[in-house]
């Protein structure tokens, strides 16, 4: 095994660490088991999706310098997103759905990144803005962030949302609204924002633009009264008629 280039092991329910006898081994795919512990650093692809891996990350993982896919989804990590994977300069696909990452998306996480195509953080419960940097990094084709609890205006270019199309996905991020910049492009599945004094956005209709009016009600209550008293007066005008 020690010429071993290539290694799968998915779906064994495997536990344990990985043998460091594997050290020339440049593909594994791990992904199902129950592993945990050290990976050969002469890998280029790695999946370790749907595991028991638990935060934080070994430092280790840093040195996988020629690593250009990580997968590792479904693994209930409960943690911020890691500063590790910043320092794997030749990654292209990243895959972080469902790890239970919290907190926001840090400006500077993925900026050493140039040569990632995908990241997908979908499934976590992030929150905050999501950071105009993103982007930044010029290969980026796919981004997946639905179904975390990201707020406030998406703040991306144009040009970049419209490169992207339908592999942008924000679905699911109740508390996103899309500013009048951005609001023609068809591809951002959230709702407008609402226009605010202080520069900031909220979603039209959400509990920040339905604000409490003078007397306790809220704005958006006035206006389901004023409609059901529109339904009654045409009501009542068309039995006096008949």
């Amino acid at each position: 095994m020690a010429s071993l280039t290539i290694l799968d092991l998915s779906w064994n329910g495997i536990a344990g660490g990985v043998p460091a006898a594997l050290g020339k081994l440049q593909k594994a795919d791990l992904s199902h088991n129950r592993l945990a512990g050290r990976v050969p650093p002469e890998l280029v692809f790695l999946d370790l999706s749907h595991n028991a891996l638990a935060g934080p990350l070994p430092g280790s993982l840093a040195g996988l310098s020629k690593l250009q896919y990580l997968l590792l989804q479904d693994n209930p990590l409960g943690m911020a997103v890691p500063s590790v994977v910043g320092a794997l300069r030749r990654l292209q696909v990243l895959g972080l759905s469902g790890c239970g990452l919290t907190g926001p998306i840090p400006r500077a996480a993925f900026a050493a990144l140039g040569s990632l195509t995908a990241l997908s953080l979908d499934r976590n419960r992030l929150d905050g803005p999501i950071p105009a940097t993103l982007a930044a990094l010029p290969h980026l084709g796919q981004l997946n962030l639905s179904q975390n609890r990201l707020a406030g205006e998406i703040a991306l270019p144009g040009e970049f949302v419209a490169r992207l199309g339908r592999r942008l996905d924000v679905r699911g991020n109740d508390e996103l609204c899309v500013g009048r910049g951005l609001q023609g492009s068809g591809y951002l599945v959230a709702p407008p924002c609402a226009d605010r004094r202080d520069g900031g956005g909220s979603p039209e209709g959400s509990g920040a633009a339905a604000a409490a009016a003078p007397g306790g009600r809220r704005r958006g209550y006035g206006y389901g009264a004023v409609v059901v008293l529109a339904c009654h007066v045409f009501v009542s005008s068309l039995v006096y008629r008949l």
